[in-house]
């Protein structure tokens, strides 16, 4: 299927998303942010949707070469090849009860190989972690490294917690900070690497 036909699709499947979305999620209470977003984006161009991240959006500095990532209030879009975007949609719904991801919402195509995912947090705004680290209450820094830590348990492991705080964000009511990129999750760690990891995750400071 040539670029404009794959686009086309994912344009049609998007039309009156927010009809669908909700019955689709009703137990994950989207925004109502990220539905109009969705909406918005079903009736747009590739270049309105790339004008707006470059315009209108935070950049986020991840370490992927082959990937982006955009704050919009309480949104975080990620746009990527389409393995990165299968892996991201997986690996979020997968972790979705955590506390320290954001929710998956839909992903669109904006051409040959090239998508943006919609992530969602239910609040007001995201913070940059950097920004307030110094006002987050020890507890809620406790809870997001506990949460952490049970992933750690279950041999699975995201390599970029530990590697990029800009990631890092809290919610508007400081009572949660989450992490932004999921689109590489290691499984199935063996007892050598989650030695290494726990070691590493006793010195870990955020």
């Amino acid at each position: 299927m040539d670029p404009v036909s794959i686009t086309q699709k994912f344009i049609n499947s998007a039309k009156g998303a927010v009809n669908k979305l909700v019955p689709k999620y009703p137990d994950q209470n989207i925004s109502e942010t990220a539905l109009e977003f969705v909406q918005r984006i079903s009736n747009s161009t590739t270049k309105v949707i790339t004008e707006f991240l470059e315009k209108k959006t935070k950049p986020v500095q991840i370490r992927s070469e082959d990937a982006k990532l955009y704050r919009y209030n309480n949104l975080l879009l990620y746009r990527s090849n389409g393995e990165k975007a299968f892996n991201l949609e997986q690996n979020l719904k997968d972790f979705e009860h955590s506390g320290i991801t954001p929710r998956f919402v839909k992903y669109f195509s904006l051409g040959q190989d090239d998508f943006l995912t919609i992530m969602d947090v239910n609040e007001k705004a995201l913070v940059p972690y950097y920004k307030v680290a110094d006002k987050i209450k020890p507890e809620v820094k406790q809870t997001f490294k506990n949460n952490v830590k049970k992933l750690l348990n279950g041999k699975i492991l995201n390599r970029e917690l530990f590697a990029n705080k800009d990631a890092l964000f809290v919610t508007s009511d400081g009572k949660r900070i989450l992490f932004g990129d999921w689109a590489d999750v290691s499984y199935h760690l063996q007892h050598g690497e989650i030695k290494n990891v726990n070691e590493m995750f006793k010195n870990w400071r955020i």
